[in-house]
């Protein structure tokens, strides 16, 4: 009798162990082919993964697949995406969720360092950089440079303004710098920096411009800009005399196009 009840009792839990057992069996399959999803490609092909989702800022479909990993294809090559088809429920179009696969990862802080042409009487090289804060698509920093005009090494230091259209790879700018200027000459007159120096002469610099960031790496971007310039330096001039022009402290005022290429953090 007790051999009997021993095996009803093995037999009992054996079949409930088996009925858990295929009940949590088809709730992980079924699980796994709702995750399932298949986009369709208008030229005929149909890409199975995982997971996917829309990035709008560029315009493109990312899914993830069990063969190839992930997968990127442009909105204009998908016709739709749809559930996986199961035995038991038809596939049904989805509507994909938003997703964040940018390409450019952007720190609190904004580095950038370029060289630079200007283009006016003559052409004038330099190089310059800057350092700002940036809030949402706006920056607004510091920069300094060299510039080598007319032949004296001019140190600018401004203050600039940067604002992004948006923040893909591809992120077109507008850029608004104004600052002073160094060089022997200011250092020899003791000229040092003045609010009244953009009304009055004085040493001073006043640039706008637009241009283009290409993140290259998820840190670092191309970055490239153009644009023109209004400038005053400190010099020697030639004042007329009844002995012919004769050399005397002043400014001259530039009108120069510019154009300045580098990297940008």
């Amino acid at each position: 009798m007790k051999k009997i009840v021993s095996s009803c009792f093995h037999s009992r839990c054996f079949k409930y162990f088996l009925v858990l057992f295929f009940l949590i069996l088809s709730e992980s399959l079924f699980a796994q082919d709702q995750e399932r999803v298949v986009v369709h490609l208008k030229d005929g092909r149909e890409i199975i993964g995982t997971s996917a989702y829309q990035d709008t800022s560029k315009q493109i479909v990312v899914i993830s697949t069990l063969e190839d990993g992930v997968k990127r294809f442009s909105l204009s090559e998908v016709m739709f995406v749809k559930t996986y088809q199961q035995v038991m429920q038809a596939p049904q179009i989805m509507e994909l969720p938003p997703g964040v696969d940018t390409c450019r990862i952007h720190l609190p802080f904004l580095f950038e360092l370029k060289a630079v042409g200007m283009i006016a009487e003559g052409f004038y090289v330099g190089a310059e950089t800057a350092i700002a804060y940036r809030i949402d698509r706006f920056s607004i920093g510091l920069g300094a440079g060299w510039w080598n005009v007319k032949d004296v090494s001019r140190f600018p230091v401004f203050l600039q303004l940067k604002y992004n259209f948006w923040e893909p790879c591809l992120s077109p700018f507008l850029l608004l710098q104004a600052g002073t200027i160094f060089d022997r000459f200011t250092s020899k007159h003791n000229i040092n920096p003045a609010i009244r120096h953009f009304k009055e002469p004085g040493p001073k610099f006043i640039g706008i411009g637009a241009g283009i960031d290409y993140a290259v790496l998820k840190w670092m971007d191309i970055s490239a800009d153009l644009g023109i310039r209004y400038i005053t330096i400190a010099g020697d001039v030639d004042a007329q005399s009844c002995d012919g022009p004769v050399p005397v402290f002043g400014f001259t005022e530039i009108y120069a196009a510019y154009f300045r290429i580098g990297i940008a953090f």
